[in-house]
């Protein structure tokens, strides 16, 4: 499942939400998820997903889990073009460390060539 919400947020939300995160029995699904949707950290499109896989199910309970998952893509043609320009390291770099400050933790040193 995929929200809208940014990264810092999210992590946000479940720093201030973890402590009370707990198995959820199938009479308190609907709130729950509609808790998550109001707090972005679900899409009304995940719903259908989220219906197959535990609503219409014989599930009776369902165990939310926070995670984060971090992916960056180029294209070939536009990586090595960054990298003859040695600006492809930079770029990937500021990238993780925007996921680093989401979480809090330090950052990647720029390298002092």
């Amino acid at each position: 499942m995929q929200g809208s919400i940014a990264v810092d947020e999210y992590c946000e939300y479940w720093k201030h939400n973890l402590a009370s995160t707990r198995e959820v029995s199938r009479s308190e699904w609907a709130g729950y998820w509609a808790s998550l949707e109001g707090a972005r950290i679900v899409d009304a499109s995940d719903k259908a997903n989220f219906d197959a896989v535990f609503t219409n199910t014989s599930r009776q309970k369902a165990h939310p889990r926070p995670g984060i998952s971090c992916e960056y893509q180029r294209s070939l043609k536009d990586a090595k073009r960054l990298d003859s320009g040695d600006k492809f390291v930079n770029l990937v770099r500021g990238r993780v460390n925007e996921l680093l400050k989401a979480l809090r933790a330090p950052a990647i040193p720029v390298d002092a060539q």
